[in-house]
């Protein structure tokens, strides 16, 4: 029979969560206060605005806004995120020739007021407009892609990774 001594005792106790092994990791969170992320503009004053104006000489007649031309308004991004609480945990344990290890992971998180996020009046595009009798754009390509506009609220967010070796 083999004897691997005595086992190693750790613990954690937030008074809320508590975790008990022979190695042990304990995070604990707490928010009361309300937290937020804005990106905002007026109405009429975007707070973020990407846009390409292609326009012809004013009064000229005749004058295109773009002629044989390339706009690309892309991969723009306007992004407004709020976290409460977020943790990331890693426990890294190996056995040892005194016995088997045990490992716990406890993770508490609470929020006790709201956690928002908001995009308003963003824009993103391309305008074209010629002069007296003109078009805006003639044989152009004008394209608008992979923009992004997003807004995220995360209350409470726990990655934990246990790794053995």
């Amino acid at each position: 029979t083999a004897d691997y001594g005595a086992a190693h005792q750790a613990s954690g106790n937030s008074g809320l969560d508590q975790a008990q092994a022979s190695y042990a990791l304990l995070n604990s969170q707490s928010n009361t206060g309300a937290v937020s992320a804005t990106a905002a503009g007026l109405p009429g004053a975007p707070s973020a605005s990407f846009g390409v104006a292609l326009n012809g000489g004013s009064g000229v007649t005749g004058s295109n806004g773009a002629t044989n031309s390339v706009a690309n308004v892309a991969n723009n991004v306007v992004d407004a995120a709020a976290f409460g609480n977020s943790a990331t945990n890693t426990a890294s344990v190996a056995a040892l020739n005194s016995g088997n290890p045990t490992v716990a992971v406890s993770n508490f998180q609470n929020n006790a007021a709201n956690v928002t996020a908001t995009v308003t009046y963003a824009n993103m595009g391309l305008a074209t407009a010629g002069g007296a009798g003109a078009a805006g754009a003639v044989g152009s390509t004008l394209t608008v892609g992979g923009n992004s506009i997003g807004a995220m609220a995360v209350g409470n967010s726990g990655v934990t990774s246990l790794v053995t070796k």
